[in-house]
């Protein structure tokens, strides 16, 4: 059985086809090493849809009940999104049509996950950063994928679902970080995703605007600095942490990050942008790398899944609540 979080692996991969995608005009290389990875990304999906439901539609109801899990779920919808968008550059029709579908899908779930938060009693210590995805990075992914699709006005919708929704969401987010305990190792990961809505939206942004560089585009830039900045202060909490599947948070982040570097470089071109876009790439492939290696270590010695609710009450000898949680 896995949780919804394991669905960041996918995530991360596709945030990798974007990159290298983005920046192959600039570099003069293939694009083939995009469309693999977009493969990639679309099949790692597919097998983490099959185990997941696998599990039974009580035990997904209960994840979906659960505060902590829950907002991981978005990924099951914002992941072929993204995939979808880079399907139009070979297949435009049938690219617009999941693009339409998709994106659609991923505002309406997080409208639902909207209400849901509104008529549960959450708490302050079940919020964390990833309460942005359904809504924020939902929207930004569907604006991408929806210019990608040169749907322009669906574009603009859902940019505007992802900004307001960033600004109220992401305010809660920090109040409950800046006020409260600090998040448990396992959400700790999780932190990373602060630095994800403000780079997806200079990306969506760029997109519906032709690449130009305007007040708007300078100050979602400037915002992005000081987010990415936030994480290097976080550098020294992440590398106390032992290795979890969780670790797959910091990948999209990461990606979105050199995504973002990618488009301003190919908008601005300073003097040496494209050994500046190299590094960029360069940069993000390893982050993704090194944890999908580390992934694969575990996964050898049998360290990466978590255990079933049913074996951990048969290893320990007393009965377990089913209660989804995160890996760790």
């Amino acid at each position: 059985m896995i949780p919804p979080n394991f669905f960041g692996i996918s995530f991360g991969l596709a945030g990798l086809a974007e990159v290298w995608t983005y920046a192959a005009p600039t570099l003069g290389i293939t694009d083939v090493i995009g469309r693999v990875l977009t493969l990639m990304a679309g099949s790692v999906w597919v097998v983490l849809m099959v185990t997941y439901f696998s599990k039974g539609l009580r035990r997904v109801r209960e994840d979906w009940r659960n505060p902590i899990v829950s907002p991981f779920l978005a990924l099951v919808i914002i992941v072929p999104t993204l995939l979808a968008g880079e399907l139009c550059a070979v297949a435009l029709l049938p690219g617009r049509i999941l693009v339409a579908v998709l994106s659609s899908l991923a505002v309406a779930l997080g409208g639902w996950s909207t209400g849901q938060w509104v008529i549960n009693d959450l708490y302050d210590e079940c919020m964390h950063p990833g309460y942005l995805l359904p809504t924020a990075t939902g929207g930004f992914v569907g604006s991408i994928a929806a210019s990608e699709a040169h749907l322009h006005l669906l574009a603009a919708a859902w940019f505007g679902v992802g900004m307001i929704s960033w600004l109220l969401v992401a305010s809660i987010v920090l109040n409950r970080l800046f006020i409260r305990r600090s998040l448990p190792p396992a959400l700790t990961p999780t932190l990373a995703l602060e630095a994800g809505p403000p780079m997806v939206a200079g990306v969506a942004y760029h997109e519906l605007h032709g690449g130009s560089i305007d007040t708007f585009a300078a100050a979602l830039g400037g915002y992005a600095i000081l987010m990415v900045l936030l994480q290097l202060r976080l550098a020294p909490v992440y590398a106390r942490l032992s290795f979890s599947p969780g670790f797959w948070s910091f990948t999209f982040p990461a990606a979105a990050v050199g995504l973002d570097g990618v488009v301003w470089l190919q908008a601005t071109r300073p003097t040496g942008f494209v050994a500046y876009t190299a590094v960029a790439l360069t940069g993000v492939t390893l982050v993704v790398v090194s944890i999908a290696a580390r992934s694969l270590v575990a996964i050898s010695r049998r360290q990466f899944f978590p255990p079933s609710p049913e074996a951990s009450a048969a290893s320990s000898g007393v009965p377990q609540p089913t209660v989804p949680q995160l890996a760790s």
